[in-house]
């Protein structure tokens, strides 16, 4: 599918330099409330009970069919029940409850002393790393269906468009070394000549600081840096100001060759797994929004309910209304309690007050085609829209639904304040999710 590179939108910056500031673990709550099921909706099989004792790091699921994630305690304690809930996504899904201990007892996997591909691979499908940018599938799925055509470059987007996300800028200041070497691991999977490192034009502070590192600690490494436009959403895959090759792999067309993508936060989190043999059971993500007291990026682990994130990070305003996103203030979705807990999939945790945001109507269509030319997929958002209306899934899939990577453009720019990215993101997961044929 080809891109258009004049979409997306332009945007005010409100990152108050969060990416600057260190990276913190969010203090542990007393129980963690652990979704088992990713938004790819594959199932995984609870390899605990009520009663047992576990580790940080102990397997608490596995996958049931190949496609599936590995699951991880975050914490050491009691499986004290196991419930349904939903995931911020909407999902319902089985969710493991532990009950902290503070014993910090952990369970790593073994040491890696053969770092060769075929190894690495073996830790990447094991490491519970979950692909936050692509609906959830694990990082794994990629590379194994790729394991024999050894002919990709690795691209790594070290910096956010979206005017809150600033986890992979930070990290790239912060973690750098940890970043760097989960790129090398990447790198090393695919047989990569170079390593192509991505900014955006913003993100100044942050490339000089990555060259001066290379420089002086990575001398006989082969990379390039790539400056990409502050437009959101540049960050992700298809707006690399490449050819976009539509694929269920999620890879690129450059420099003559196919191009696997990957962000800091994940090479930050596969580094962790070979170097140190953690299981990932957390993700860096921005805490952000004008009713915060203390914006940053945290280390939050799986199961840490919104509540505790709220009461840990503070509320300015809590008498007044506010707004919890599940993401961005652009793609987020918005949380009906604080009880959600945050998975591997959580990008950012949002708290937006009534400044932010507002409750207009949405009123009829005028089919002025600001979403057509703001949709950076060349989708048809205005007759998507009218499909999902009328539950016409089959002719929404036929229109590319699938394809909708939720960016929320359509709905900034439509004047008639439709809920565009609403609907069609709704209806996608659906369709996604369906075993069956369309009907």
């Amino acid at each position: 599918m080809a891109i258009n590179l004049l979409s997306g939108v332009n945007l005010r910056m409100t990152k108050d330099d969060t990416h600057i500031n260190d990276i913190i673990e969010i203090r542990p709550p007393e129980l963690y409330s652990v979704p088992v099921v990713c938004t790819n909706g594959y199932p995984v099989t609870v390899t605990v009970k009520v009663g047992d004792k576990v580790k940080e790091g102990t397997l608490i699921a596995k996958p049931s069919q190949s496609k599936g994630v590995f699951v991880y305690s975050p914490t050491s304690g009691t499986v004290v029940s196991i419930v349904e809930k939903f995931t911020p996504t909407g999902m319902k899904c089985k969710h493991v409850v532990i009950k902290n201990d503070n014993l910090l007892q952990e369970h790593n996997f073994p040491e890696m002393t053969d770092k060769s591909p075929k190894e690495l691979l073996k830790r990447l499908a094991i490491s519970g790393i979950v692909d936050a940018n692509f609906g959830g599938s694990p990082t794994y799925l990629r590379y194994t269906l790729n394991a024999i055509e050894k002919k990709f470059n690795l691209y790594v987007t070290m910096s956010n468009t979206d005017p809150y996300l600033t986890a992979n800028e930070c990290l790239t200041l912060n973690r750098t070394a940890e970043v760097v070497g989960g790129a090398k691991y990447f790198a090393s999977l695919l047989a990569s000549e170079f390593i192509v490192f991505v900014f955006t034009a913003r993100a100044r502070q942050a490339k000089k600081h990555l060259i001066q590192f290379l420089k002086k600690h990575e001398p006989n490494l082969k990379y390039k840096i790539k400056t990409i436009s502050n437009n959101y959403p540049s960050d992700n895959i298809h707006l690399l100001n490449e050819k976009f090759k539509e694929s269920r792999n999620m890879f690129v067309e450059t420099y003559g060759k196919k191009a696997f993508v990957e962000d800091a936060i994940t090479c930050f989190s596969f580094f962790n797994s070979v170097e140190y043999g953690k299981p990932n059971m957390y993700r860096v993500i921005t805490i952000s929004g004008n009713n915060i007291i203390r914006k940053g990026n945290y280390i939050v682990k799986s199961g840490t309910t919104f509540q505790h994130v709220l009461e840990v990070v503070g509320v300015k305003t809590p008498d007044k209304p506010f707004k919890i996103l599940n993401g961005g203030i652009m793609g987020g979705l918005a949380e009906y309690s604080t009880d959600i807990s945050c998975n591997l999939e959580t990008l950012s945790v949002t708290f937006v007050d009534n400044t932010e945001y507002s409750e207009a109507k949405e009123s009829p269509c005028i089919n002025c085609g600001k979403c057509v030319a703001a949709c950076p997929m060349n989708l048809l958002p205005n007759v998507l829209d009218d499909y999902c209306l009328r539950r016409k899934t089959f002719d929404a899939e036929r229109y590319g639904v699938k394809s909708c990577i939720e960016c929320g453009c359509c709905s900034y720019v439509c004047p008639a304040r439709r809920y565009l990215a609403q609907r069609i993101g709704l209806v996608k997961r659906q369709v996604s999710r369906r075993k069956g044929g369309s009907k």
